[in-house]
């Protein structure tokens, strides 16, 4: 990690960014990396996404990724929103505010930008993050197709959409 940049600190927490490669795409990775989210991270490089590392005493507790909008998955954006694709806490940190931390601070670090977030309406934990850190539930969406295009619908769809605005 001492090749990061360190951003800023707030509170508790020090943020550095990180800018994935095809080559390269986490310094730390907590979840598991299929081939379908590995080939969707490679995408993601190419269009520019940007992670952000949290630490806390020296040590990794979580990332966030940011995929910048308008790609064909997310037609309801615009180009200069950003969407969470993902957040992830270490799993020996969770139940500790950590994700709700990290969702209002890393709102600091992207300051006027319209932020999104597809959260699958059975991860409780997340949406309740994202409520805490003051995102908005606007929409609900369904998957569309082999390239996973997300769709809007009036309610029911399987991913709920959260706005920072």
């Amino acid at each position: 990690m001492s090749k990061l940049k360190e951003t800023m600190k707030i509170n508790e927490l020090t943020y550095s960014l990180f800018r994935p490669k095809p080559w390269r795409l986490f310094r730390e990775n907590f979840q598991e990396m299929n081939f379908r989210k590995r080939i969707r991270f490679i995408l993601q490089s190419l269009r520019g996404s940007f992670i952000y590392y949290a630490r806390r005493d020296g040590e990794v507790i979580g990332y966030i990724v940011f995929e910048p909008g308008k790609g064909f998955r997310y037609p309801f954006t615009k180009e200069k929103d950003l969407i969470i694709s993902p957040y992830v806490v270490k799993e020996s940190c969770r139940g500790q505010g950590i994700g709700t931390r990290i969702l209002v601070d890393t709102g600091k670090l992207v300051p006027g930008r319209r932020i999104y977030a597809v959260v699958m309406n059975s991860n409780i934990a997340s949406i309740k993050a994202m409520e805490k850190a003051g995102y908005k539930n606007i929409s609900y969406a369904d998957h569309k197709g082999i390239q996973r295009k997300y769709e809007l619908c009036t309610g029911g769809g399987e991913f709920i959409i959260f706005s920072n605005k």
